[in-house]
């Protein structure tokens, strides 16, 4: 089974710098359901711009945990 980076088609798709820098800062949080939300936030961003990056971003968030329900208290 090929993983989405080995799939991936490189494209001349422009890197937004401010996602990018986002992106490094939740990660270096650590705190993975927050990095995940982020992922997939972006690939729903770049659907109709870049659709092989968003399509690899979406297969990598597959086995993520599931984002946090809006409605459930975490008090």
């Amino acid at each position: 089974m090929s993983t989405p980076t080995e799939t991936h088609d490189r494209t001349n798709e422009a890197v937004d710098g401010a996602s990018l820098v986002h992106l490094a800062r939740l990660a270096i949080a650590g705190n993975q359901a927050d990095i995940a939300t982020y992922i997939r936030r972006q690939a729903h961003r770049l659907r109709a711009r870049a659709p092989h990056t968003s399509q690899a971003l979406t297969e990598l968030t597959e086995g993520a945990a599931p984002p946090p329900s809006p409605l459930r208290s975490t008090t």
